[in-house]
């Protein structure tokens, strides 16, 4: 089962991707992290799994690891 803040996560990023469409998948995907989980961001900011300028088909790698992030802390059914 997802934890709550991931789905949070994902309702988040597809709001702000309505919101701002000049912006890149990737890039979306990273400001989101930013602004919810930003000790996240600094994690992957400016390596590999870097989302920013990434095209949607680069960014499995990144999507991957946020899954086991978000998930592997206890679900506390609250959101960020």
């Amino acid at each position: 089962m997802e934890n709550a803040a991931y789905k949070n996560y994902w309702s988040t990023v597809v709001i702000y991707m309505k919101n701002n469409s000049e912006l890149r998948y990737g890039q979306c995907l990273f400001n989101v992290l930013c602004h919810l989980r930003p000790e996240l961001a600094e994690k992957v900011r400016e390596g590999s799994l870097d989302p920013f300028y990434l095209s949607i088909a680069e960014t499995e790698p990144f999507i991957e690891w946020l899954y086991k992030e978000f998930n592997d802390e206890p679900n506390t059914g609250e959101q960020q």
